[in-house]
């Protein structure tokens, strides 16, 4: 007997699953801890990374039944994961760009780009008199420096008074590296301020791989057809059981839900122990359960046929002198 688990049925049910958690999950004030929590590319090959380990766990469990095979991609030696699959130019979503690093991938052209984001700093005006803030010291820019202002001069400050709150002092803005726009570094007398820069840049697609755009589907290419594969991310993992003769039949589909249920529920207990332990434990109790259902079904026997009575099926004679 064999059963197929594939990894995007199982993923499709751990996405369903985070979804209603994440609209209906809340702290003991009655608020939501999570606005929402959706799966981005890096995430769906660490969910499949959950599925492995969990069906490591079940062969381990069910040694004595099961041996597992996993099946790879045939043709496939790498997955390129994107965040951007469009036919139009990569110049048109540079304002979407959250990181360096992002693929995008044009399927009009079959062309990947990779994403670069910085936040560089430059000169940017700065008045006589202009108050500065920096960690937790104010100063006042004389005109050609900055000088620590005086207990007088912070008391007359008032909530309308400008004041450039400082992420840098007396750094050269050159050897650091901002995180967003509009960060504020002194140097040298002059005040510099960082503003974003987004880009992208054309880059191989790599011999032998596949293309995996932002829902998680899966695409291989040959001249201008794109062919989608339909068994997940990572393929399928085929359990071959060779169960007694006296196994109950009848059990297989339980067994394989069993089985999903495992998966699953490893899936999400691994996800909560990072975002949400409180969470986590409610799947350590469903992760219990489908174990135990998989051991049960997998020893449940029929029971025997034909008659039980030894004594009355065989013929006795006896004979006396």
């Amino acid at each position: 007997m064999t059963l197929t688990l594939d990894f995007g049925t199982l993923y499709g049910i751990v996405e369903r699953s985070l979804s209603v958690i994440g609209k209906r999950s809340i702290d003991d004030n009655g608020n939501l801890l999570f606005k929402d929590i959706t799966l981005g590319s890096r995430e769906k090959a660490i969910i499949s990374d959950y599925f492995t380990n969990a069906f490591v766990d079940l062969c381990a469990e069910l040694k004595q039944y099961i041996t597992a095979e996993v099946n790879s991609i045939e043709g496939v030696t790498s997955l390129v994961y994107t965040d951007f699959w469009t036919n139009q130019a990569a110049s048109n979503y540079t304002s979407q760009i959250t990181r360096s690093g992002q693929n995008l991938y044009n399927y009009s052209t079959d062309t990947l780009y990779v994403s670069s984001l910085s936040f560089p700093f430059s000169v940017t005006s700065m008045s006589t008199g202009a108050v500065l803030l920096y960690n937790g010291t104010y100063y006042k820019f004389n005109g050609s420096a900055a000088v620590r202002m005086t207990a007088e001069e912070i008391a007359a400050l008032t909530p309308s008074t400008p004041v450039t709150v400082l992420d840098y002092m007396n750094t050269n803005p050159s050897t650091v590296t901002a995180n967003a726009a509009d960060r504020y570094a002194y140097y040298n007398g002059a005040l510099y301020k960082s503003s974003r820069s987004a880009s992208f840049s054309q880059t191989s697609i790599p011999s032998g791989a596949a293309l995996v755009d932002p829902r998680g589907r899966v695409y291989t290419r040959s001249g201008n057809v794109i062919t989608e594969i339909p068994s997940g991310i990572d393929g399928a993992v085929t359990l071959t059981v060779t169960m007694p003769d006296n196994w109950n039949q009848s059990l297989q589909l339980s067994l394989q839900q069993a089985l999903t249920n495992y998966c699953v529920s490893y899936a999400l207990h691994s996800w909560f122990t990072i975002t949400a332990p409180r969470i986590a434990d409610k799947y350590v109790a469903d992760m219990t359960r489908s174990l135990t259902a998989v051991i049960r079904l997998a020893h449940e026997k029929t029971a025997p046929t034909g008659s039980a009575d030894i004594v009355s099926s065989t013929s006795t004679s006896v004979t006396s002198n």
